[in-house]
């Protein structure tokens, strides 16, 4: 596995804690962020998906976390 997909891996994990954490469904996370359903679930997925910054930051919005978190740190699940 390279950089890309290592990062790509966390940051699907990330979101999958984090919109999890708060209680949202997928289903309801696509509606709020405008975000296709089956994209989030490749993201989430670890999935080869290349999600742009404007999707990161609609994600990262929509969850209240910063784009450096949401690459950077490794949430865990509790």
């Amino acid at each position: 596995m390279n950089d890309f997909e290592a990062i790509v891996k966390r940051i699907g994990l990330n979101v999958k804690i984090l919109r999890t954490e708060k209680g949202i469904s997928q289903r309801e996370f696509s509606r709020i962020t405008g975000i296709n359903r089956s994209y989030l679930q490749q993201l989430e997925s670890g999935q080869d998906v290349n999600p742009s910054i404007k999707i990161l930051c609609i994600i990262c919005d929509d969850l209240e976390v910063s784009l450096m978190d949401l690459i950077h740190k490794d949430h865990q699940s509790h």
